[in-house]
């Protein structure tokens, strides 16, 4: 039979379809290309040309990783660093040698469905071509036989047998070559619907998601046939081997999941599967091990109730495929113990209670998992997974710092809204939330936070208390009320704002976020008069925030909002009325607490919102514009007041320096200007250091003799003389003591204690002109030689402080003094020498802090006048702007930042690294 198809001497060899020539090796052998399938008849004897037209079938796409014989079941795959065509290579170079240059050929067509399924899906095959693989073709000519016609016409004859159907070896050989690589799992054979089989109902689902639910009524009525839980067993079995890739795995997994849906543990059917599936749990082979873990897992899932026995059986095996090594596994066993975690809450609460040790909980270890875990999915499977309660909580929301970003996005943006009301959280934790969220380094985290802000929680506190309050109603999709200014605030005052709405707080971030996505809150914003007569810390924030948004928004949204921002002269009368209303509150507490009684807390707690309202309001002044005259001059006037108050915060000080050097002229004159007014002001807080005590003119003369003095000296001078009068003069002899015993000592104490007050205050009031001097400092571009207000600031006020014997005067005093170096290339080479003393001579504190952080600023700053050099130092180039060589300093010597790095104080390593880390990055550090 055989014969009469292909020609003489071909013989059935064996139960794979192949019919081969006697073993001999035919270097001219034609090479047919193995293709026939898609009609291609080309035939080859240099094999080079061969595989050249065997690629061209694939159009230029990337070859597949894997590659199977045409007409044996051998197979060939890349490895991960291997060619991509090396599998090709392989199999072609095997098809020639094996099995044509030997005379072999396939008396029929062999499909390679999943090669064909390949090429169809990146249409290299037409739907027809598709198509026509799925029916079994009938026996036919080898296309590489084409061009021998007349040799088979004239071949002798062989008698054949009387025609018969083929034998049954051959058909199965055949069906075989057909249908071998198909990848379908099951019996894909077809009867009428009402009488399928366990096999074809399992066969149909793996071809489609659509349908599993007929699918699954026609199982359920085959439950009650003989042999039912066997054969469902059976096609389960098959499914522990089907790799995790393999998409026909996972629709038959869906099926058996739709299957036991709402279904009981204590079924028969149910038992039987999932007691059949967990020792494969334990299996050697990762792919068995998978599936077993996936298929109780998904059971798991769907069934309503399961018998005790059976649920510990289960959730012991699945405990130690917590710690597998393939991530997969962890995956689908975190997944599964995290739905039935909740269930065990209560009964080990009762345990806890009790004075027994008892082992680790399942809620323990599925936390240390979630902590510890390698695998960012199954970190995040935990995450959405487990139960939220009290304490879980705080493992939960640790995830915000995960270094997996989808795993921090995952709980902004899917666990927190279904948290509930956040207000359930603490104060510090939203805070923190919202900092970490909000300067996340993934944009999509931003985001999430954002959203979150501006939709999730000030929706719950727009909406009614009964609405906030009902936490089992709310999903991922929350009602959008009105925009409501009340519920603004009150969002504010739950972050807490006066300690987030710092400058740079995260406060600022979150406003500027929630301005951007919710445009009817920017709608609904009013500044009436009631509105700043009735000024709280979280209504001062709101305004500053929405007037800076709209400042730093484009042209047309400033012409669209300019009418709602306040004028310069309102928003002046307003900062006069709350730094009164301040000064006064601090007056009072400073007189209450240098009585007998101490401030109250309520007095405290008034003090800084008064303080915050006047920072906020001084923030709005900074985004004003001052070409009204008359505004200007009005806070021109205000600012300078401020600036001279001494018992102002510094915080509110530096505000009113920086407003007042917008106020004045951005050029020379401008500076000048600025410079000159603050050392007015200085002059002013420093004439409050020894107020004029009442008595005759010569104590009055003498006073004012001390005050020439000290203005000519120095701090130091006036802080020696307090010391010097401090000290008794006279010494009565014991006979003329006519004070009893007690008395003195008492009399000694008293005056103590005001000598002592006295030199704390002069200590605060010194701090207050070298803070103000600062952040003039801070806010001068000019140099320090064309400005002479500079120069005497630098010379009365900054030297003598660095002279002083008290730690933080002579701390404040380096810091203007480095400030000032950054004005003047000269002073700082005079001055580096003393920089380097107090790095190398202080041992911790704040000064050598300072110190290093001023020798950095240095040579960032004048880094024009200095070259780098192979040994790690700066050496400064001799221009004709620079001072000359014989300067002391000329070298400036990088060894103390090195040496920094090798103290034992971790703040002194942090300051020195990321010092020389700016000197590396800006070209300066060689070595």
């Amino acid at each position: 039979m055989a014969s009469s198809i292909i020609g003489e001497g071909f013989v059935l060899e064996s139960h794979d379809g192949v019919l081969t020539l006697p073993d001999r090796y035919q270097l001219d052998a034609d090479l047919v290309c193995p293709f026939q399938i898609l009609d291609c008849d080309r035939v080859y004897a240099d094999i080079r040309h061969f595989k050249v037209h065997v690629f061209s079938h694939f159009k230029g796409y990337e070859l597949p990783t894997t590659a199977s014989c045409f007409l044996c079941d051998r197979k060939f795959a890349n490895g991960p660093e291997d060619d991509a065509a090396l599998a090709w290579n392989a199999v072609l170079s095997h098809l020639a040698h094996d099995h044509y240059r030997r005379g072999q050929r396939l008396a029929t067509v062999r499909t390679d469905f999943e090669l064909m399924r390949w090429m169809y899906v990146r249409r290299l095959i037409s739907d027809h071509q598709f198509k026509r693989l799925q029916l079994m073709p009938a026996p036919m000519l080898l296309p590489g036989l084409g061009g021998r016609t007349d040799e088979i016409e004239n071949a002798p004859r062989v008698p054949h047998a009387p025609p018969a159907d083929p034998p049954e070896r051959l058909l199965a050989s055949m069906r075989l070559s057909v249908g071998h690589h198909n990848r379908e799992l099951f019996c894909t054979k077809r009867y009428s619907s009402d009488s399928m089989s366990v096999g074809e109902i399992f066969a149909d689902a793996q071809r489609s998601n659509v349908g599993h639910k007929t699918l699954a009524k026609r199982l359920r009525r085959l439950e009650s046939n003989a042999g039912f839980d066997a054969q469902i067993k059976q096609c389960i079995s098959r499914l522990l081997e089907v790799s995790k890739s393999e998409v026909a795995g996972q629709r038959v997994v869906k099926f058996v999941t739709v299957y036991f849906q709402d279904g009981d543990g204590s079924n028969p059917t149910t038992a039987a599967v999932l007691l059949n599936l967990l020792p494969y749990t334990c299996a050697k082979d990762r792919t068995v091990r998978y599936r077993a873990t996936q298929l109780v897992a998904q059971i798991l899932a769907v069934l309503s109730t399961i018998d005790d026995d059976l649920y510990r059986m289960i959730r012991h095996e699945l405990v130690k495929r917590l710690y597998d090594k393939v991530p997969a596994i962890r995956l689908e066993a975190a997944g599964a113990l995290g739905r039935i975690v909740e269930n065990e809450l209560d009964e080990e609460q009762d345990e806890h209670d009790s004075d027994e040790e008892v082992a680790p909980s399942l809620l323990e270890k599925l936390l240390d998992v979630l902590q510890n875990d390698s695998n960012a999915d199954v970190r995040r499977k935990l995450l959405l997974n487990l139960p939220i309660t009290p304490n879980t909580l705080p493992y939960l929301l640790e995830r915000a710092r995960d270094k997996d970003a989808p795993t921090r996005r995952a709980l902004y943006s899917r666990l927190l809204p279904k948290l509930g009301d956040f207000r359930h959280l603490s104060v510090s934790m939203r805070e923190k939330l919202l900092r970490w969220g909000l300067r996340d380094r993934d944009e999509h985290v931003r985001k999430a936070t954002a959203r979150l802000f501006s939709e999730r929680w000030i929706e719950d506190c727009a909406s009614t208390k009964a609405q906030a309050s009902d936490t089992s109603t709310i999903d991922d999709k929350i009602k959008i009320h009105d925009a409501s200014i009340p519920a603004l605030l009150e969002l504010l005052e739950r972050i807490d704002i006066m300690n987030s709405g710092a400058e740079n707080g995260v406060g600022t971030d979150a406003m500027r976020e929630f301005w951007r996505a919710r445009p009817d809150y920017v709608d609904a914003v009013a500044f009436e008069d009631d509105f700043w007569d009735k000024l709280s810390p979280e209504s001062a924030f709101m305004a500053r925030t929405f007037i800076t948004f709209v400042c730093q928004s484009d042209t047309g949204q400033q012409a669209r909002e300019e009418d709602r921002i306040p004028e310069v002269t309102r928003i002046g009368f307003y900062i006069q009325k709350h730094l009164n209303t301040l000064l006064d509150s601090l007056r009072a507490s400073n007189e209450e607490s240098d009585g007998d009684g101490d401030s109250s807390s309520s007095e405290e707690e008034d003090n800084a919102e008064q303080e915050f309202i006047v920072e906020q309001l001084l923030h709005i002044a900074h985004q004003l514009d001052y070409t009204d005259e008359i505004g200007r001059r009005k806070m021109f006037t205000l600012l300078r007041e401020a600036i001279s108050a001494a018992d102002l915060p510094e915080e509110i000080t530096r505000l009113a320096v920086e407003g007042l050097r917008l106020v004045c002229n951005p050029n020379a004159a401008g500076e000048r200007e600025f410079t000159s007014v603050i050392l007015e002001a200085i002059a002013e807080v420093h004439d409050t250091i020894l107020p004029p005590p009442p008595g005759d003119e010569g104590s009055q003369a003498d006073h004012d003799d001390d005050n020439e003095n000290m203005e000519e000296d120095s701090f130091v001078s006036a802080r020696s003389e307090v010391s010097d009068k401090a000290r008794p003069t006279t010494t009565l002899p014991k006979s003329n003591r006519k004070e009893p015993p007690s008395a003195r000592p008492v009399e000694l104490t008293v005056a103590e204690q005001e000598e002592e007050q006295k030199a704390v205050k002069t200590i605060m009031v010194n701090l207050k002109c070298l803070h103000i001097a600062q952040c003039m400092l801070q806010n001068v571009h000019g140099s320090l030689q064309g400005n002479i207000h500079l120069e005497s600031m630098l010379n009365n006020l900054v030297i003598p402080a660095i002279r002083s014997y008290e730690i933080p005067v002579r701390e404040r005093g380096v810091l203007c003094l480095g400030l000032c170096c950054l004005l003047e290339p000269k002073l700082a080479l005079e001055n580096t020498p003393l920089f380097v003393h107090c790095v190398n001579r202080e041992r911790g504190g704040d000064l050598q802090l300072t110190a290093l952080q001023i020798l950095c600023d240095i040579l960032l700053a004048h880094h024009p006048n200095h070259q780098r050099t192979r040994k790690g130092q700066l050496q400064r180039s001799q221009s004709p702007q620079s001072p000359p060589s014989g300067a002391q300093g000329g070298d400036v010597d990088l060894s103390p930042f090195v040496r920094a790095l090798q103290m034992d104080d971790d703040d002194v390593q942090k300051v020195a690294t990321e010092s020389l880390a700016k000197l590396m990055l800006c070209g300066f550090y060689a070595d």
